[in-house]
């Protein structure tokens, strides 16, 4: 299920508040990347503190939308939890990434 355009709006407001409180150096672009187009190599390897999409949808949705960092402050992963858990319904993504163990991914899908 993916994430429809509301849901994305309130998904950059969490990315603001994190931004605000934790993550100066976060980029939140008006319109993300489509990691889905990228090859094997940067998707390995993404770009870190920056917003990304997954898969855009008809709606101006994405399937995903996540960023990366390396060595989260523990403090950014609980409120990014509660906040996520909180505001919207979705799946969560935070722990370290599959494809490259030395970041985490921050977001939902």
């Amino acid at each position: 299920m993916g994430l429809s355009f509301n849901t994305i709006e309130k998904t950059y407001k969490i990315f603001h508040t994190i931004k605000t409180e934790f993550l100066p150096e976060l980029r939140i672009p008006s319109w993300p990347e489509d990691m889905a187009e990228w090859n094997n190599s940067k998707k390995e390897n993404p770009p870190l503190n920056e917003v990304l999409g997954w898969d855009k949808k008809f709606d101006n949705g994405w399937e995903n939308i996540c960023f990366f960092t390396k060595k989260p402050d523990p403090k950014l992963v609980k409120k990014f939890k509660a906040l996520a858990q909180k505001n919207i319904g979705n799946s969560i993504i935070c722990g370290p990434y599959k494809r490259n163990k030395d970041i985490w991914c921050i977001g939902w899908f």
